[in-house]
């Protein structure tokens, strides 16, 4: 939300390569995180690389507070955060007790993950209809932005469903099922999955910026709502992509790890046209008044995408005792299919749904 109060809507590409240079950074401690505190974990103890990646939050807090906080970070409005609104407790003191009280649930949270079976669904459905709620607030031509945001904020849960395989059932297909080696070279799995799709992502963030800006100068630029049918298009070519070097391999078992590098070329190029176009829209179609809370609820489609992600995980599953590596990939490879129709399918409903879209969206792009 910080990032987008420091672009006008009205100045839409400004706003969009903004989120994309966001997008690329956080990428780019993404992949140097989950290499450098993945190799010292696996290397040295774990308890180690936790602590390194808790001591480098620190250091970001630290550069926020004193470098950011002091040009673009202050409140709105001062007093409104002295008012008191329970106990005599201040809207500010509010928002920490609130926050520390968070932390505690998220911790009970990983000591009974049952819990998201309750939680997750219902939370995301009530978040969707408070903003459906508080939409009749605004004029007729904010609220159906509202309802564009929303719309594709929904197919965004499906993207990561799809999507954060790379970081959970994918592991262990590249653990069971994947040659690591080229030539005299041995990749580890961990530096793939942890370090490669973020690198990618920021190597090609800059191609993106200028493909757009060139594509923008002569008119052609595909609007928004269109770059997620592209995404699910780039998406179902990844899946598509391991289901072929299954499908070749499938009397070894041993799939090269060249499908793995093109089939995460390709699910980057899927991210650079949903990632950081999601914030965007957020902060677009948002009315000011609440435009972090569409990115809350942005995050929250994220989170349940994630959710359906790890039972989407769960049932590509390798039993237990089965080390063969031929009978395994039979698991993944009917899935990686299913997954790259299902991709294609998305995409079709979403083309089919465009002129909607872009009616309710008016003038952003």
């Amino acid at each position: 939300a910080l990032v987008g109060s420091l672009y006008s809507n009205k100045d839409t590409r400004r706003k969009d390569a903004g989120f994309s240079i966001f997008y690329m950074l956080f990428n780019l401690g993404g992949a140097l995180g989950g290499l450098i505190c993945g190799y010292v974990g696996q290397t040295i103890n774990w308890h180690y690389g936790f602590g390194l990646a808790g001591l480098f939050m620190i250091c970001g807090l630290i550069n926020f507070i004193f470098g950011i906080n002091k040009i673009y970070g202050t409140p709105p409005d001062n007093n409104k955060l002295k008012e008191k609104v329970f106990l005599n407790i201040s809207y500010e003191w509010s928002i920490y007790i609130g926050s520390l009280i968070a932390i505690a649930f998220v911790t009970l949270l990983f000591y009974h993950t049952h819990i998201m079976d309750f939680v997750m669904l219902p939370l995301t459905l009530i978040s969707f209809l408070y903003i459906l709620y508080i939409s009749f607030r605004f004029s007729k031509q904010e609220r159906r932005k509202l309802f564009a945001a929303l719309t594709l904020l929904l197919f965004t849960s499906f993207f990561w469903a799809f999507y954060e395989q790379s970081g959970g059932s994918m592991n262990l297909f590249v653990l069971q099922n994947v040659n690591l080696n080229v030539g005299n070279m041995h990749f580890s799995c961990l530096s793939i999955n942890n370090f490669l799709p973020s690198f990618f992502l920021f190597a090609l963030t800059p191609l993106a910026l200028k493909t757009w800006n060139g594509l923008h100068k002569i008119n052609k630029e595909p609007r928004s709502e269109l770059k997620f049918v592209i995404a699910f298009l780039f998406l179902g070519s990844y899946f598509l992509t391991l289901w072929i070097g299954c499908y070749l391999y499938r009397a070894s078992g041993m799939v090269p790890v060249a499908f793995l590098f093109i089939g995460y070329l390709l699910m980057e190029f899927a991210e650079l046209n949903l990632g950081p176009v999601s914030f965007s829209l957020s902060s677009k179609l948002s009315p000011l008044s609440i435009a972090s809370t569409m990115m809350g609820v942005m995050y929250l489609s994220v989170s349940l995408g994630e959710y359906f992600s790890g039972k989407l995980g769960a049932a590509m599953a390798v039993p237990a005792g089965i080390i063969n590596p031929v009978k395994s990939l039979t698991y993944y490879n009917s899935i990686f299919l299913r997954i790259a129709a299902g991709c294609l399918i998305i995409a079709v409903i979403l083309l089919s749904l465009n002129r909607l879209i872009k009616k309710c969206m008016q003038e952003i792009r």
